[in-house]
């Protein structure tokens, strides 16, 4: 069973109060998930993936952030495989 951070739990999101998250689940998107491996953007540099005046999560790095959902995935999926160049899934 997975609890929330302290950090989520202290903040009192919503979610802390309707859910327990027992299960993590990762989808990754084998065409874009090696350009954004190597890319030096930041969340806030993507648009729509964060809030405005969220300045922590606008300065995280995109590697760092798929990184992290990788390693806390208890299950990873991996789609488009077929897509993916280098003649990935053969």
């Amino acid at each position: 069973s997975f609890h929330f951070p302290a950090q989520i739990l202290q903040m009192g999101h919503p979610a802390t109060k309707i859910a327990e998250l027992q299960r993590t689940v990762t989808l990754v998107d084998a065409c874009t998930f090696g350009t954004d491996w190597m890319s030096w953007d930041t969340a806030g540099d993507r648009e729509s993936w964060t809030q405005e005046g969220d300045d922590f999560s606008a300065v995280r790095n995109v590697p760092e952030l798929l990184a992290e959902q990788v390693e806390a995935a208890d299950l990873l999926l991996v789609n488009k495989i077929d897509m993916a160049g280098g003649g990935g899934g053969k």
